[in-house]
Protein backbone atom coordinates (compact mmCIF):
# COMPACT_ATOMS: atom_id res chain seq x y z
CA UNK A 1 0.00 0.00 0.00
CA UNK A 2 2.73 2.39 1.04
CA UNK A 3 6.30 2.35 -0.22
CA UNK A 4 9.23 4.23 2.36
CA UNK A 5 12.16 5.37 0.71
CA UNK A 6 14.37 6.64 3.98
CA UNK A 7 17.71 8.10 3.54
CA UNK A 8 20.45 8.76 6.03
CA UNK A 9 21.89 12.62 5.64
CA UNK A 10 24.45 12.75 8.24
CA UNK A 11 25.86 13.80 11.59
CA UNK A 12 24.41 17.23 11.22
CA UNK A 13 20.85 18.45 9.03
CA UNK A 14 20.77 18.74 5.17
CA UNK A 15 20.63 22.43 4.96
CA UNK A 16 18.76 24.79 7.18
CA UNK A 17 15.71 22.71 9.47
CA UNK A 18 12.63 23.69 8.93
CA UNK A 19 12.31 23.74 12.94
CA UNK A 20 14.25 24.11 16.33
CA UNK A 21 15.02 20.96 17.58
CA UNK A 22 15.84 20.48 21.36
CA UNK A 23 19.32 18.89 20.75
CA UNK A 24 22.34 20.60 19.89
CA UNK A 25 23.70 18.50 17.23
CA UNK A 26 27.05 20.55 17.27
CA UNK A 27 28.08 19.15 20.41
CA UNK A 28 25.91 15.92 21.14
CA UNK A 29 25.72 12.76 18.87
CA UNK A 30 23.01 12.70 16.39
CA UNK A 31 21.90 11.46 12.88
CA UNK A 32 19.84 13.17 10.51
CA UNK A 33 17.47 11.32 7.72
CA UNK A 34 14.92 12.21 5.21
CA UNK A 35 12.36 9.50 4.49
CA UNK A 36 9.15 9.64 2.14
CA UNK A 37 5.82 7.61 1.60
CA UNK A 38 4.62 6.41 -1.35
CA UNK A 39 1.02 5.92 -1.94
CA UNK A 40 1.13 3.18 -4.25
CA UNK A 41 -2.85 2.47 -4.17
CA UNK A 42 -6.15 4.09 -6.05
CA UNK A 43 -7.20 5.45 -2.10
CA UNK A 44 -6.27 8.34 -0.14
CA UNK A 45 -4.73 7.55 3.33
CA UNK A 46 -4.48 9.17 6.65
CA UNK A 47 -1.97 9.26 9.22
CA UNK A 48 -3.62 9.33 11.90
CA UNK A 49 -1.02 9.58 14.78
CA UNK A 50 2.74 8.35 14.84
CA UNK A 51 4.10 6.57 18.26
CA UNK A 52 7.89 6.76 19.25
CA UNK A 53 9.74 3.50 20.63
CA UNK A 54 13.51 2.49 20.70
CA UNK A 55 15.00 -0.98 20.37
CA UNK A 56 16.67 -1.17 23.73
CA UNK A 57 16.81 0.83 27.38
CA UNK A 58 13.76 2.02 28.55
CA UNK A 59 12.19 3.52 25.85
CA UNK A 60 11.33 -0.18 24.29
CA UNK A 61 7.40 0.46 24.99
CA UNK A 62 5.70 3.32 23.31
CA UNK A 63 6.92 6.52 24.86
CA UNK A 64 5.38 9.15 22.53
CA UNK A 65 2.61 9.39 20.47
CA UNK A 66 2.25 12.44 18.24
CA UNK A 67 -1.09 13.31 16.78
CA UNK A 68 -2.59 13.78 13.17
CA UNK A 69 -1.92 17.59 13.79
CA UNK A 70 1.15 17.01 14.84
CA UNK A 71 2.20 14.67 11.48
CA UNK A 72 0.51 17.94 9.82
CA UNK A 73 3.29 20.48 11.02
CA UNK A 74 6.23 18.50 10.14
CA UNK A 75 4.98 16.82 6.52
CA UNK A 76 2.97 19.29 5.47
CA UNK A 77 -0.56 16.99 5.50
CA UNK A 78 -1.35 14.12 7.06
CA UNK A 79 -2.82 13.16 4.23
CA UNK A 80 -1.35 10.70 1.57
CA UNK A 81 -3.32 10.97 -1.45
CA UNK A 82 -3.90 8.64 -4.23
CA UNK A 83 -0.30 7.94 -5.92
CA UNK A 84 0.65 11.08 -3.90
CA UNK A 85 3.66 11.49 -1.73
CA UNK A 86 4.59 12.92 1.72
CA UNK A 87 8.14 13.72 2.85
CA UNK A 88 9.89 14.24 6.36
CA UNK A 89 13.23 16.61 5.73
CA UNK A 90 16.14 16.05 8.76
CA UNK A 91 13.90 14.18 10.99
CA UNK A 92 16.69 13.18 13.45
CA UNK A 93 17.50 10.49 16.02
CA UNK A 94 19.70 10.32 19.22
CA UNK A 95 20.17 7.35 21.59
CA UNK A 96 21.80 6.27 25.17
CA UNK A 97 22.62 2.91 23.29
CA UNK A 98 25.01 2.43 20.60
CA UNK A 99 23.61 1.21 18.23
CA UNK A 100 20.25 1.96 18.99
CA UNK A 101 16.58 2.34 16.47
CA UNK A 102 14.23 4.85 16.64
CA UNK A 103 11.07 3.10 15.58
CA UNK A 104 8.40 6.04 14.12
CA UNK A 105 4.94 3.96 13.89
CA UNK A 106 2.86 5.80 11.92
CA UNK A 107 -0.80 4.82 12.54
CA UNK A 108 -2.60 4.98 9.24
CA UNK A 109 -6.33 4.40 7.77
CA UNK A 110 -7.70 3.74 4.27
CA UNK A 111 -11.12 3.10 4.05
CA UNK A 112 -12.11 1.29 7.10
CA UNK A 113 -8.78 -0.54 7.24
CA UNK A 114 -5.87 0.36 9.45
CA UNK A 115 -2.59 -0.08 9.21
CA UNK A 116 1.07 0.33 10.29
CA UNK A 117 4.06 1.97 8.48
CA UNK A 118 7.22 1.71 10.40
CA UNK A 119 9.95 3.54 9.87
CA UNK A 120 13.40 2.76 11.05
CA UNK A 121 16.14 5.41 12.09
CA UNK A 122 19.09 4.03 13.42
CA UNK A 123 21.60 5.62 15.71
CA UNK A 124 25.18 5.16 15.86
CA UNK A 125 27.74 7.21 18.10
Amino acid sequence: MVKVECRYVGKKPDGKLEESISRDYRYNPTDFYHYKFINLTDKTITLESVDYRFDRGQYKKVFKRKTRSDIADYMKSSVLESKGTLERKNSWVWGKFNPDVLHKIYNAKVDEEEFLIDVHLTFKH
